[in-house]
């Protein structure tokens, strides 16, 4: 038994660090590195996914935004086109209602009675083919 006088040769003792690298030790290694990189790709992953559902919404509330507004305008147009035709349409049916002197080769008829006339004038929604509500939005009447 060493007394308090003696001295130590060795004043630094370093532990004796033994690896142990055998089959076990690797597969529990390995096993332990993907479960981590599964479990670190998974928070990645629902990262990535909170943020595209959320660039998802941002994008179809501005779809939604500008149909709003687009519809809103084809409204507006819509008015100020009825806007428009109420007041050309008493021109038109006194054009159509007056008696015309002219008159066609085809059996002594009055021109306005003509049904062959090509005359954009004479239809009675105020323009070829088309209802004073759909003139602008390129839609025709069958």
């Amino acid at each position: 038994t060493p007394t308090p006088t003696q001295t130590h040769t060795h004043t630094h003792t370093q532990p004796d660090l033994m690896m142990i690298i055998n089959t076990s030790t690797i597969f529990l290694t390995l096993l332990l590195v993907v479960v981590f990189l599964y479990g670190g790709l998974q928070l990645v992953r629902k990262f990535a996914y909170e943020i595209a559902m959320e660039n998802h919404e941002a994008v179809t509330a501005l779809d939604n935004a500008a149909q709003a507004e687009r519809l809103r305008k084809e409204r507006a147009a819509d008015e100020q086109a009825a806007a428009a035709y109420a007041k050309v349409q008493p021109l038109l049916h006194t054009k159509l209602t007056q008696p015309s002197t002219v008159r066609s080769n085809n059996n002594n008829k009055p021109s306005h009675l003509n049904t062959s006339s090509k005359s954009p004038l004479v239809t009675p929604q105020g323009s070829p083919n088309r209802s004073p509500v759909s003139a602008g939005s390129g839609e025709e009447n069958v």
